[in-house]
């Protein structure tokens, strides 16, 4: 077992760097898992909506971007 792996503050700086470095998929993970570990942590909830809508937006760009292929 990883050192940390059940650390919700751990995961939860994980998640930060993770966004920091524009690695939104992992971002999430980290979230996830801090939420499932600790669900009443306003923290990692507002964090957790900032990566979703991140994710959203870029399916948005990418519907776009697909859209414009194939006309």
């Amino acid at each position: 077992m990883r050192e940390g792996e059940d650390n919700v503050k751990a995961l939860f700086r994980q998640g930060q760097a993770y966004m920091v470095l524009n690695d939104i998929d992992a971002a999430a993970q980290s979230f996830k898992k801090a939420s499932e570990l600790e669900p009443n942590d306003g923290g990692t909830k507002k964090e957790l909506a900032a990566v979703k809508k991140k994710i959203a937006d870029r399916s948005e760009r990418e519907k776009k971007a697909f859209s414009k292929m194939f006309q």
